[in-house]
């Protein structure tokens, strides 16, 4: 019965995502984050738990119940998403950046942004700057369509070659294929959409590997590693961190100990440092390391999905008001997508679709600073480049 619960659910959402204003954006994102963090996990648990009970000793099974309880969890978040979406009839101001920006002042703004590449700023992610940046310079110019999805094709494939090799974090390649995907949904038809985006997909995929190389031999975790598009079931479930994520899912749903919102409203409190709070709440990504020992990865941070997070802070009742909440943003940001947008509203945009996804991951609050930080970031940097070609026009 659960599974025919979490079956049907599933299949009305991704249905209605997939079918109607089919478009990179903000429901997608979320559709992706949950079939990476509770349908793959559901799936291997159901088809291949004695493998993993093979491969990794510390792992005996999951419990039944708590099994049962996530299949319920997750089909009713996806009910309220869509009980939220389909309420809203009208469309309401909530991201009112009325602001655009010359083409020259978009390049300059991406070249000052350089800097951070050479003298780092905490939180700030360069990569994700620069792309954001030159997406919409990409998208502001006169050329072609066609011209403009070879550049940005070019651009994307540069810079995920770039974050494999520095950042070293696996979502921020997925982080640009995301953003990438918007403005791609902004030139071109859904069925061409759908085939750069599966293709795409593809060879994000082949960096996502490159970056685990990268990471994993600076960890001097192999003496001799050689890097190896063929990973094993091993390999693939200790180096991606969704069945470690679900892990932790289960353990948080199988207690009665909650949170009350401590990690959710960390975002009002981030500002103070620990030198002066000491007991400042952690974040769940955090907060959980401490608790328990994960099945399936060591480390001091780990995933709890969004799910997790908040059934943490407020059990059934929280999971059914924030699960609605976000049904009624994203179909909010639908009706506002139908207008003409602004060039910061693009950037707010687009950036919402990689935090969305990265929210999956667990660490709420965490996940909203970085976006905050980054699109002020953007912004500054933005009027910056405006006030330098001011001067010189003046002088």
């Amino acid at each position: 019965m659960h599974i025919f619960y979490l079956s049907l659910i599933s299949f009305l959402f991704y249905y209605f995502i997939l079918k109607k204003n089919f478009f990179i954006g903000f429901k997608e994102c979320y559709g992706l984050g949950f079939f990476l963090y509770i349908i793959i996990p559901l799936a291997l648990v159901l088809f291949y738990e004695s493998k993993l009970i093979i491969n990794f000793e510390n792992f005996e099974g999951f419990n039944t119940q708590a099994i049962i309880k996530i299949y319920y969890l997750a089909g009713t978040s996806l009910f309220f998403f869509l009980l939220g979406y389909f309420s809203l009839k009208k469309r309401f101001k909530i991201i009112k950046i009325k602001q655009n920006f010359y083409q020259s002042e978009i390049l300059l703004a991406t070249l000052l942004s350089t800097f951070i590449f050479f003298y780092p700023i905490n939180y700030i992610q360069p990569v994700l700057v620069m792309f954001s940046l030159l997406c919409l310079f990409l998208y502001k110019s006169n050329v072609s369509s066609f011209k403009k999805i070879i550049f940005l094709i070019i651009f994307l494939i540069i810079f995920q070659y770039l974050s494999a090799n520095i950042s070293g974090a696996r979502r921020d390649i997925i982080k640009l294929l995301l953003i990438f995907c918007f403005f791609l949904s902004l030139i071109i038809q859904r069925k061409t959409l759908i085939f750069f985006v599966i293709i795409l997909t593809i060879s994000s995929f082949f960096f996502i590997l490159l970056t685990t190389y990268v990471r994993t031999s600076k960890l001097g975790v192999f003496d001799n590693l050689d890097f190896n598009f063929f990973i094993s079931f091993y390999e693939f479930i200790s180096y991606y961190d969704f069945m470690s994520a679900f892990d932790n899912l289960i353990f948080i749903v199988s207690n009665e100990d909650f949170l009350y919102g401590k990690t959710l409203f960390k975002i009002f409190v981030a500002w103070i440092p620990r030198e002066i709070w000491p007991t400042k709440p952690l974040d769940t990504t955090i907060l959980i390391d401490q608790l328990r020992v994960n099945n399936f990865v060591g480390g001091t941070s780990f995933s709890v999905t969004l799910l997790g997070e908040i059934y943490w802070n407020f059990s059934w009742i929280g999971l059914f008001i924030f699960s609605y909440l976000i049904g009624v943003f994203a179909k909010n940001l639908d009706l506002t997508r139908k207008n003409e947008l602004t060039d910061m509203q693009l950037i707010v945009f687009a950036s919402l679709n990689y935090l969305i996804f990265v929210m999956w991951r667990g660490g709420i609050s965490t996940s909203i600073i970085n976006f905050l930080l980054n699109i002020f970031f953007i912004l500054i940097v933005l009027y910056i480049s405006r006030l330098v070609l001011k001067i010189k026009i003046i002088k």
